[in-house]
């Protein structure tokens, strides 16, 4: 029987009570239960406690290892995979054909490479060092692409196909992906499918995101569309060895979404899964690829890519320039701040709350977005802290050092000066007050993880 399964980003126990009951398989993400300790990427014990408790089968399936990366896969990924591995019964794991960092600078999204033969050897050879590393099937997943087809020596299926043959890994088809590419008119699905080997599927993923200026894009924020589900059974039909389907969300959209409609769409899952036709085999059909559009090599093509997203400059080279003129590379970038901007409102409350205020908030995360982006919150608000302390408003550096002091979380004193009493400006950011007038005599916070109520106030 096919698994149907939902992925999990730990420390929610409603979702373990409310969710999981209708899980046959839970795929756990490496970088979404990790956490930094020391500048270190780790995964707590807890996490890993509550992850064996389950007791569902658990996959794998990474968003950090960066295969296509034309410098080196990420070794803070593959050391939080040697640890779960370690810990846990683990089914197989998958990871996206595609790159989330340029010489070791991480992009806030991820990339799909030109389909070169000098792309082809790099991914096979590092499929074949991954199944070495850990003796568990490994499976690779096609990615969105809000940008022009790259092309290259081989069809985006026939490169899936060529790395199964020469890698022997598998596949992890996301049928949601396929509707994006082809609403994006990056591919056509028809096509795609008629020359993907279908047997080599092993997982087949369905979500749901956004659309943004025209573009689908890959933000899995929402139930499954009806057309999605038709899709997957089609799929079905046609590739006899898949084992799982899960249904993937983002763990920032559960609340949105609400735990009672997750499990709802888990049983909707079950049901189209049970509906599907049993599959059939049918012949490949090999299509013509499209030529690379570029002219660079693959280093230089990544380097050319980041430095786009982050503003810097337009490269020589016609796919580059294509790319610069491109709605993608809008939609990518607000994507990138969209992203950051939940995450720091969650973790950086009271600046991001003073910077709105102040009306700066826009101008400080560009900042950000244009230096090198952590996918771990601590190293992420860590940036935005410093970038909010350099925009040359004292009280916002003075918020921003507060919060720094608080995000420690530690029993050491750290002092924090006032030109005012700080308790009116905290208390008007945390209920969306107008601020107070900041006039009055100097104080100073003093923050310790000893002091009841994490920080005192004295006259300075």
């Amino acid at each position: 029987m096919i698994r149907v399964g939902v992925n999990y980003e730990g420390r929610d126990p409603r979702f373990v009570e409310t969710v999981l009951p209708f899980a046959d398989i839970v795929e756990v993400t490496p970088d979404a239960v990790a956490t930094l300790r020391g500048g270190v990427p780790v995964i707590p014990d807890e996490t890993l406690r509550e992850l064996r408790a389950i007791g569902s089968p658990i996959a794998l399936h990474g968003v950090g290892l960066s295969i296509a990366s034309a410098d080196a896969m990420g070794g803070d990924y593959c050391a939080l995979v040697d640890a779960l591995m370690a810990s846990l019964d683990v089914a197989w794991h998958s990871e996206h054909l595609g790159y989330v960092a340029v010489d070791g600078q991480h992009l806030g999204t991820m990339l799909v490479a030109p389909r070169t033969e000098e792309a082809l050897e790099l991914i096979c050879a590092r499929v074949e060092s991954i199944r070495a590393r850990w003796a568990k099937p490994f499976l690779l997943e096609h990615v969105v692409n809000l940008f022009a087809d790259p092309g290259g020596d081989y069809t985006a299926a026939g490169f899936l196909n060529e790395i199964v043959r020469r890698g022997g890994c598998g596949l992890l088809l996301d049928v949601y992906n396929l509707e994006c590419d082809a609403h994006n008119g990056v591919c056509d699905a028809e096509a795609f499918l008629d020359e993907l080997d279908l047997e080599a599927v092993r997982e087949i993923h369905v979500a749901c995101g956004t659309e943004d200026r025209g573009l689908r894009v890959d933000v899995h924020s929402r139930i499954t569309r009806d057309e999605t589900l038709a899709l997957l059974q089609r799929v079905l039909s046609m590739a006899p060895n898949v084992e799982a389907v899960i249904f993937e969300l983002l763990g920032p959209a559960v609340p949105a979404v609400g735990y009672e409609a997750i499990a709802a769409e888990l049983r909707r899952v079950r049901a189209a899964v049970d509906a599907a036709v049993p599959a059939k085999p049918r012949p490949r059909v090999v299509h013509p690829p499209h030529p690379h559009g570029g002219t660079l090599p693959l280093p230089e093509h990544q380097r050319a890519m980041r430095d786009l997203i982050r503003g810097h400059a337009v490269a020589d080279d016609p796919y580059i320039a294509a790319a610069a003129a491109s709605t993608g590379l809008d939609v990518t970038r607000d994507t990138i701040r969209g992203c950051q901007r939940f995450r720091l409102d969650r973790h950086c409350r009271l600046t991001t709350a003073m910077l709105r205020r102040r009306g700066r908030y826009d101008d400080v995360l560009a900042d950000v977005a244009r230096g090198a982006v952590s996918p771990y919150i601590e190293e992420l608000s860590g940036a935005f802290l410093d970038a909010a302390s350099a925009c040359g408003d004292p009280l916002v550096a003075t918020v921003a050092a507060f919060e720094r002091a608080l995000l420690r979380d530690d029993a050491n004193e750290t002092s924090v000066e006032w030109p005012c009493d700080p308790y009116p400006i905290l208390g008007a950011l945390l209920v969306g007050a107008e601020l107070p007038d900041v006039a009055g005599a100097p104080h100073r916070t003093t923050v310790s993880s000893a002091i009841r109520g994490r920080f005192r106030v004295t006259a300075a």
